[in-house]
């Protein structure tokens, strides 16, 4: 009788040491899950005090669609504005000691613009980028400030209804091309174009399951307006053929997902050559390096002085790529860095609201 008591209180002690371990254990799950700041969203189409938008990197031209087709990344960069007593204009991470700090600023001028077009009256505002995207590198830094503005003043009028049918114009007029505020506004792949009404169009492009990029990250700025200075001013018959028949096969290779044709789909004739022969003395031989390395295809990003090359998770040979690509550049006395950044299907969002 004894033993059996003995036996059935060990069980319940044991028990209670399960569960009360247990127990512990989902309570510290639940309440140190994470590290990150939780996400507050309040009062949608409602003013606000404060709000952040995240605005994703964006690779443009895709080699042969110039001024058309672009890529959102997965690297972001956050716009915050907040309602305040005092002009304040705080710029952190990428180009921060380059980026002015006054209205000037591509950021503020951007919110304004939606003020000015609302006839509302431009209150004080405390403005604060947080920049994880490098700067004049070809990578759409620009446009995530446009679309960051234009967003964060929608947001901060209680409007985010009334923006969201208007971004896309907005931006594309503000940056004079779509290829760049199309993935940064929807994400994915997008396919941006002007119609004759001067209407601004997007299309998204199927995003091909596992794909990922390798980037070459010069220490130099490519500032696009000079960039286009490059560019003939008149084209001939044999290369504008050349450029839509890729643009054509591009399309196709990424809605059918035949990687075996993006080599020679992201083949351009308009854009890469003059920037080469001009600028970037080394895109050629970095492209040439990264399909020797096993890359799908390769091409300057935006314009550039970025290059970004196309591989999947099937292949897995990001590193080999990577090592390629900075080799090749170390010959040309290049000082970069190299990135493995992946695709995203999201485009900007408001993260925070209150």
């Amino acid at each position: 009788m004894m033993k059996s008591n003995w036996s059935e209180g060990l069980f319940w002690v044991c028990g209670g040491f399960c569960v009360g371990g247990i127990s512990y254990l989902v309570f510290h799950k639940l309440t140190h899950h994470t590290k990150k700041p939780i996400k507050v969203i309040e009062k949608l189409n409602q003013p606000k005090m404060k709000v952040t938008i995240r605005v994703p990197a964006t690779t443009s031209n895709f080699g042969p669609g110039f001024d058309t087709v672009g890529m959102a990344l997965d690297l972001w960069s956050e716009f915050t504005i907040e309602r305040s007593q005092k002009f304040e204009v705080i710029c952190e991470g990428e180009g921060s000691k380059e980026l002015p700090l006054d209205e000037s600023n591509l950021f503020c001028q951007s919110v304004k613009h939606v003020f000015d077009l609302l006839n509302e009256p431009l209150p004080i505002l405390k403005y604060h980028c947080l920049n994880r995207i490098p700067c004049a590198r070809g990578l759409g830094s620009s446009s995530t400030a446009v679309v960051g503005g234009l967003m964060a003043a929608y947001a901060l009028l209680g409007r985010e209804d009334e923006g969201q049918g208007k971004l896309l114009q907005l931006a594309s007029s503000l940056e004079g091309h779509p290829d760049n505020v199309c993935p940064a506004i929807y994400g994915g792949i997008q396919l941006g174009v002007k119609l004759n009404d001067g209407v601004w169009k997007s299309s998204r492009i199927p995003l091909p399951q596992g794909m990922k990029t390798v980037l070459l990250i010069p220490d130099f700025y490519g500032k696009t307006s000079e960039l286009r200075n490059c560019l003939p001013k008149s084209i001939s018959i044999p290369d504008a053929t050349y450029n839509i028949s890729r643009v054509a096969f591009l399309i196709d290779a990424l809605h059918t997902e035949k990687w075996e044709n993006l080599e020679f789909a992201t083949q351009d004739a308009l854009h890469q050559p003059p920037r080469a022969a001009k600028v970037y003395s080394y895109l050629d031989d970095v492209i040439k390096s990264s399909i020797k390395a096993g890359a799908y295809a390769c091409f300057l990003s935006g314009s550039g002085p970025s290059v970004l090359a196309l591989t999947s998770t099937k292949k897995n040979n990001d590193k080999e790529i990577g090592d390629a690509m900075l080799n090749t550049a170390k010959l040309f006395k290049l000082n970069s860095v190299i990135k493995y950044i992946s695709p995203t299907e999201k485009g900007a969002h408001v993260s925070f609201a209150q």
